[in-house]
């Protein structure tokens, strides 16, 4: 990790190109979790659960994370994924995303509702309305040659410069969107409040 960290910041050049690093929790029963912006590395050994995943998050303030591919577990076990995405308030600041398209397998399958923990909403929603603040996310998983080639899909982040601080906050503000249009630019707002933020029940025009 320590190598992977250098790798990442000698590519990272503020205004031409931003290199994030980070490593994904694999559990073989609670599901695969992306992790990024941590100085430290742990994993599903270290880690077992989703509550001590969640509160090693929550300790660090600049740490993000996002829920990959849901559903994809095995069968049998996905009453456990995520453990319902249930929310850890310990990290409900960290837990920025959830994923809405993986390698192949189109947004239009994350839209429908199969092997959601609740009937009638989709993964995304179904953490919605269990109280994460999560934006749209996606990405190729991709462990083969053609890593960042296999096909034209992306996340959208609207940050205010290509830097990676710019970037980090972005994702916190939950500004992102999930594309399988490479370019694509895709923003939503309600009376001035850009996409991702946090709006008082009510009626808006």
């Amino acid at each position: 990790y320590k190598k992977l960290k250098s790798i990442a910041n000698a590519f990272n050049k503020d205004h031409k190109f931003t290199a994030l690093y980070g490593f994904e929790w694999s559990h073989p029963i609670l599901g695969h979790f992306n992790v990024i912006n941590t100085k430290k590395y742990t994993s599903a050994i270290i880690k077992p659960t989703m509550g001590s995943l969640m509160r090693w998050l929550g300790k660090r303030d600049w740490a993000f994370g996002r829920f990959n591919h849901p559903g994809r577990i095995n069968r049998k076990y996905w009453p456990y994924e995520f453990t319902k995405l249930r929310v850890y308030n310990k990290a409900l600041h960290n837990v920025v995303g959830i994923e809405m398209w993986n390698k192949n397998d189109r947004i239009k399958s994350y839209l429908e509702t199969r092997g959601s923990f609740r009937e009638g909403l989709n993964f995304l929603e179904n953490a919605i309305s269990e109280g994460w603040y999560v934006g749209a996310v996606g990405g190729q998983d991709n462990h083969d040659a053609d890593w960042g080639l296999r096909n034209d899909w992306r996340v959208g982040v609207w940050a205010t410069q290509l830097t990676r601080d710019e970037i980090i906050n972005a994702y916190f503000a939950r500004r992102t969107f999930a594309t399988e249009d490479k370019n694509a630019a895709i923003s939503f707002r309600i009376n001035g409040a850009e996409m991702g933020s946090r709006l008082t029940a009510g009626t808006y025009p």
